[in-house]
């Protein structure tokens, strides 16, 4: 790590840093017009725009959990994970903001590649981090009439209750707080997987136009998708209507910028990605549920990023 790019430890010293990354990326806009094929610049460009959702979500969460009274939203037997995973989000963001810095003053083309990969690794680990907090909350929210296979199951409902105690219940204003950073929480690791894949098609080589394939390449890559979709259980393929104000919706959001409005592939990587953060963000549902909510959102993972990083 070069001389001087050492991430603090306390906000105040954060700050200051940010205040160098903000200094490093002003002219980003500029350096993009005049290079619009340097891949630095937009691999810097585009984790510049979506830096100030991140650290909003980040620091919104390392507020909400500074002291002991958060941990009473915490499921007894996973404390240690809790605070195991909120050590991982911070190495995340240090490895995020540092990637950054990086990638714009260095020079050497060894480096900046290095650089990038760390920008990649630190989203992925803040990814994890993200939904590794979120399966050790309580769920407030819980629904002793949410239904399993078509069955209720109140019984199921009520010895998960009863095993975490009677102390396990929140007043209102501490079970609005644990929803909201589970809300919280939800989106960081979506905007997360999204900015990962916007980064990686970036890093990649211009795809192969399919018209120009012969019949037989044409019909191997059709075949190779179908596989893929097969490993991933991908029911079927499912045509949904984009409208304009939903393309606003999800800039506003962060999970797409103004450049990748008219990109089917970033489109459809936004919309994939909003559904994670709905099917992870929907709080009516048992609190031993969201485990298993997280594994079976791992097919999508998977296919946003490909096998290698959607199964880390």
């Amino acid at each position: 790590m070069p001389e001087g790019l050492k991430f603090p430890s306390t906000w105040a010293d954060r700050a200051k840093f940010l205040e160098k990354v903000v200094a490093s990326g002003k002219s980003l806009g500029e350096e993009a017009a005049a290079n619009p094929n340097d891949k630095v610049v937009a691999f810097s460009q585009r984790l510049f725009w979506i830096l100030p959702h991140l650290m909003y979500e980040w620091i919104w969460v390392s507020a909400a959990t500074t002291g002991d009274q958060v941990e009473r939203g915490v499921l007894p037997e996973a404390v240690f994970e809790f605070r195991e995973a909120l050590g991982e989000l911070d190495l995340g963001f240090e490895r995020v903001m540092v990637g950054f810095v990086v990638a714009r003053e260095e020079k050497d083309a060894e480096l900046q590649d290095l650089s990038m990969q760390s920008v990649l690794t630190g989203l992925a680990r803040i990814q994890r981090a993200s939904h590794g907090v979120i399966s050790t909350l309580i769920n407030p929210s819980a629904n002793p009439h949410s239904s399993k296979k078509g069955h209720w199951y109140p019984t199921a409902w009520a010895k998960t209750l009863f095993r975490m105690g009677r102390d396990s219940f929140m007043p209102p204003q501490e079970a609005l707080e644990t929803v909201n950073l589970q809300q919280s929480l939800s989106k960081l690791a979506s905007l997360c997987l999204s900015t990962r894949a916007a980064l990686s098609r970036l890093m990649e080589a211009p795809s192969t136009d399919e018209t120009t394939l012969s019949e037989a390449e044409r019909n191997a890559v059709r075949v190779k998708r179908y596989r893929e979709r097969k490993r991933r259980r991908v029911a079927f393929t499912a045509q949904v209507e984009i409208y304009d104000d939903d393309l606003d919706l999800l800039r506003q959001f962060g999970f797409l910028t103004s450049s990748e409005k008219n990109n089917q592939e970033a489109v459809s990587s936004a919309v994939q990605s909003f559904l994670l953060h709905g099917f992870t963000s929907f709080s009516d549902l048992p609190p031993d549920l969201w485990r298993d909510r997280l594994s079976k959102q791992r097919g999508r993972v998977s296919g946003l990023l490909g096998a290698a990083d959607g199964d880390e």
